[in-house]
């Protein structure tokens, strides 16, 4: 075989796997999301994979009410900041975390976790946590939202002051983040 017809095959091949891959993504079941907050020492940014309702009921089925959750799909989903947060009066030193959840009823513990190398977990299957990796955890009250929320957003605002909230179903939880 001619090295040209060696090269125009590698290259069908290669475009071929570019649109297979192009079409994967833009057709996610859950896709990736971003939120970012701008801070006087740097960007504070969430990066998440955000699954539907698609009329299931989520926490307390789906997602099992007292246990770990990964909060999100496909990648972990990562916090990132430049500087310390003090996150609900605990210090969280610059740096990357993935935030992991343990949902309940009336309040949520959140985790950020400093172990970030999990992919491909489902959904409802248990979170491969290590609680020697948490950096700071503490407990939220979680509050019923009048409407369904159909994706899962998590969302970094300033106003009235600095916190990350997660929206899902007809739960939101606020996390106060302090720079």
């Amino acid at each position: 075989m001619s090295t040209s017809a060696l090269i125009i095959i590698t290259s069908i091949a290669v475009v071929t796997l570019l649109l297979l891959y192009a079409i994967r993504k833009m057709r996610a079941v859950s896709p990736t999301a971003i939120s970012q907050l701008e801070a006087p020492c740097g960007m504070v940014v969430v990066r998440y994979s955000s699954p539907r309702k698609r009329g299931r009921k989520v926490f307390g089925h789906l997602v099992p009410f007292g246990e770990v959750w990964r909060t999100g799909a496909n990648e972990s989903t990562t916090i990132e900041s430049s500087c310390p947060m003090v996150v609900g009066g605990t210090t969280l030193p610059a740096g990357r975390y993935a935030l992991f959840t343990i949902p309940g009823e009336d309040k949520w513990t959140i985790i950020f976790n400093s172990r970030i190398a999990w992919w491909g977990a489902k959904l409802n299957s248990k979170a491969p946590h290590n609680p020697a990796f948490d950096a700071v955890r503490i407990e939220v009250p979680a509050e019923t939202l009048p409407e369904t929320t159909e994706e899962l957003s998590i969302e970094l605002h300033n106003e009235p002051e600095p916190q990350l909230t997660l929206n899902w179903d007809r739960t939101r939880v606020t996390v106060p983040i302090n720079r």
